[in-house]
């Protein structure tokens, strides 16, 4: 779309010279218009959204059988403990 633009205001330059400004200006609106669209769906791609309470659950209940998890754990919370994290 811009090119489109850009290729226009061009072709007018030729033919009206006054007008030599409005591509630029009319290129410069379609671009801040679309950087804070452009910006949310990045947003919301980095971001994610959160799993449903269910599937959360259930994932911790299925990590919290295993004794390596809880050992790992155990280990996790006594090193936070020592540098005062926790």
């Amino acid at each position: 779309m811009g090119i489109s633009i850009a290729a226009l205001g061009i072709f007018l330059a030729d033919r009206l010279p006054s007008i030599d400004g409005v591509a630029p200006i009319l290129i410069g609106s379609i671009l801040a218009i679309s950087a804070p669209v452009l910006a949310r769906e990045n947003k919301e791609l980095l971001i994610g959204e959160r799993a449903d309470e269910a599937i959360s659950t259930s994932i911790l209940e299925l990590a919290a059988s295993h004794r390596e998890w809880r050992a790992q754990t155990a280990r996790s919370l006594c090193i936070l403990r020592r540098t005062r994290l926790l």
